[in-house]
């Protein structure tokens, strides 16, 4: 529950029923032992409780599932904007499903993560440094960049030219035309 929240700020309303079943099956049988006379069952009782109320955690989460991670729904509002000439990057962030849909590759701006093999085996092919960008994107007519909506905030201070033509929890999506 507490993933969900940190996540995305809210829990699935499935999961949090599901939780105070746990809860209600794990406290109730705490007031339904006998004391003392009965500490053999007492044990066994709270044992099985526990189970049980894990199984209803495990319930909870098995009935909702997490946010679809795709960029599919960003990549429907910017394909309009991106042609055969189109320059291509993602600054700070790879988001794997992009290059796919886009039937095209990108030029990497400040990020390594699974790529540094790659990046490191072939330096300069499809990716370019903060300042190479920064040039690059400037003299261009025709780009369109994915930034993490961590580092736009930089570049926006550098005042990029381009504008903000799609955003979601994950991308800033700048167009240069």
């Amino acid at each position: 529950m507490v993933y969900h929240w940190i996540h995305s700020h809210s829990v699935p309303t499935d999961v949090v029923i599901w939780a105070l079943g746990a809860i209600v099956v794990a406290v109730v049988p705490w007031f339904l032992v006998r004391p003392a006379s009965q500490q053999g069952n007492a044990a066994f009782t709270a044992a099985a409780a526990a189970i049980l109320a894990w199984q209803f955690l495990l319930t909870s989460f098995s009935l909702t599932s997490p946010p679809a991670e795709t960029s599919h729904e960003i990549v429907a509002v910017v394909e309009p904007y991106i042609h055969p000439e189109t320059e291509l990057y993602s600054v700070g962030q790879y988001r794997e499903t992009l290059s796919p849909y886009l039937r095209r590759t990108m030029t990497i701006v400040e990020f390594e993560g699974e790529l540094q093999f790659g990046l490191n085996a072939e330096p300069g092919v499809n990716a370019a440094t903060p300042d190479e960008f920064v040039r690059r994107w400037t003299a261009a007519d025709d780009a369109v960049a994915f930034f993490h909506p961590d580092k736009w905030p930089h570049y926006q201070a550098l005042q990029l030219p381009g504008r903000v033509i799609a955003r979601d929890r994950d991308s800033v999506v700048v167009a240069r035309h």
